[in-house]
Parts: C-alpha cells; sequence; structure tokens
C-alpha cells in the first residue's frame, strides 16, 4: 500500500510493508527524478505491531511531512522524519 501527496516541484510518498514503512521525497531536478529516503517506521516503533493503515498528517508542510499510522491493535502514532513519535 502506497500514500502520495504532491507540493510543490515535489511530493512525498509513503510505502507500507508487513515490516516497515518507508517515508520517501521525490524531488523533479535537472538530472531528472531522484528520491531521498527520509524515514523508515519499523513495527518497533509503533507497539511491535503490524501497520495496517497510514495517512499524511493534515499538518503536512513541504519541509517535513509527519505520518499518522495505525497498528493492528488499532493504536495511533504520529511519526516525523525528526523521529518524533507520538502515540
Amino acid at each position: 500500500m502506497y500514500k502520495t501527496i504532491l507540493l510543490g516541484p515535489g511530493a512525498f510518498i509513503a510505502i507500507r510493508t508487513l515490516g516497515t514503512t518507508k517515508l520517501l521525497g521525490i524531488r523533479n531536478n535537472s538530472s531528472g527524478m531522484t528520491t531521498e529516503e527520509l524515514a523508515t517506521i519499523s513495527r518497533l516503533d509503533i507497539g511491535d505491531k503490524q501497520p495496517v493503515d497510514m495517512v499524511f498528517s493534515e499538518s503536512v508542510n513541504m519541509q517535513q511531512p509527519s505520518l499518522i499510522v495505525v497498528n493492528d491493535q488499532g493504536d495511533v502514532y504520529k511519526c516525523t522524519p525528526e523521529g518524533e513519535k507520538y502515540a
């Protein structure tokens, strides 16, 4: 599963697998499209449970998006690329 948000000249994409969720930044520059891994959210970050859904926070900004992740127990976490995590 993946979610995308477009902001200005770039975009952010979050890719969820059974083990981790990757947050990537995508930029279009003179040499073409480039991606940068901004964060990895592991099962340990979300209560050692499997992620089942995610959405970009409504307060997303162009520099540092945040992601709301729900685990298979229904616990909700807000995660940021700076490593901040809120349950």
